[in-house]
């Protein structure tokens, strides 16, 4: 998170409530779509930004939020 540009503190506060979302919501979608779906739906999130990283040319604030969405996805499947 150090070299995310903006505040390190709200970095780390928004990506601590990202991944306790992804936590609370992966519990909900394991016991509705099962196993199997969620891992996948999981890890295409995790891809998703991870590709968005390595690909896209963004700005300050959209690589903040592709690194979100790569750790949310994280945090889904695990």
């Amino acid at each position: 998170m150090k070299y995310v540009p903006g505040n390190i503190f709200i970095n780390t506060a928004v990506s601590s409530f990202s991944e306790l979302s992804a936590y609370i919501f992966s519990a909900f979608a394991m016991s509705l779509l099962g196993f199997k779906l969620s891992f996948m739906i999981g890890f295409a999130l995790a891809a998703v930004g991870g590709f968005c990283i390595a690909l896209c040319d963004p700005s300050g604030a959209a690589i903040a939020v592709f690194v979100l969405i790569a750790k949310a996805g994280i945090a889904f499947a695990f």
